[in-house]
C-alpha cells in the first residue's frame, strides 16, 4: 500500500469527486429503488446487537466477517460469520472510518489524536500519519484505497468533546 501526500490541493478535491460518482446514478435511482436493489422476499432487518451507542465504518474481511466502530465507546467491534459480535480492539483511538488494504491490514481514522492508523489482524497498529503537512486533520471520517492504492479520506470539521484545544 502507498501512502503519502501528492499535495493539499488532491485531498481537498475528494468531496466533489466523491459529489461527481453520486451524480453519475440514474436521476430516478432513490424513486425507483428496485431497478438497482436486489431484494428476496423472505428479506428482513434483524437486530444483531444493542450494546453499542453510536456505529460507524462497516468494512469486510476477505472472510465475510465485518468490522465496525463504536466511536463513544472507543472500540472496533467484530461480527463474525458465525453471528457472534466481539470487541476487536479497545481503546481504539476513537475511530471512526475503516477500509481494509491489500495487504489484510484494516486502515482507521483514529481522529482522537487526529491520526491514520494501520491494524493488524491481532490489534496491534501503528500511525500512519497525523496531520496533512502542518495542519491536524478535521476528524477524519471515512477512509477507501484507490485505484492507484493511494489512501483517500474525507475529513469534515466537526468539533469533538475530546479535542483539546476546542479549534482545529
Amino acid at each position: 500500500m502507498r501512502v503519502g501526500f501528492r499535495g493539499w490541493k488532491k485531498w481537498f478535491t475528494f468531496p466533489v469527486l466523491l459529489a461527481s460518482a453520486w451524480l453519475r446514478l440514474p436521476a430516478n435511482a432513490q424513486d425507483d429503488a428496485a431497478s438497482w436493489v436486489t431484494e428476496t422476499q423472505d428479506a428482513s432487518v434483524q437486530l444483531v446487537s444493542d450494546q453499542f451507542k453510536f456505529t460507524e465504518g462497516p468494512t469486510a474481511d476477505t472472510g465475510g466477517n465485518v468490522y465496525f466502530t463504536d466511536q463513544p465507546s472507543n472500540r472496533i467491534s467484530l461480527w463474525k460469520t458465525d453471528g457472534t459480535v466481539v470487541d476487536f480492539l479497545s481503546p481504539a483511538g476513537r475511530s471512526n472510518g475503516l477500509y481494509f488494504a491489500l495487504d489484510g491490514k484494516l486502515i482507521a481514522c483514529a481522529d482522537e489524536s487526529n491520526q491514520m492508523w494501520e491494524i493488524g489482524s491481532d490489534g496491534s497498529h501503528r500511525i500512519l500519519f497525523e496531520g496533512l503537512e502542518v495542519k491536524r486533520l478535521n476528524g477524519q471520517n471515512d477512509v477507501w484505497l484507490d485505484y492507484n492504492g493511494t489512501l483517500c479520506f474525507t475529513a469534515p470539521y466537526y468539533q469533538p468533546p475530546w479535542w483539546t484545544p476546542q479549534n482545529p
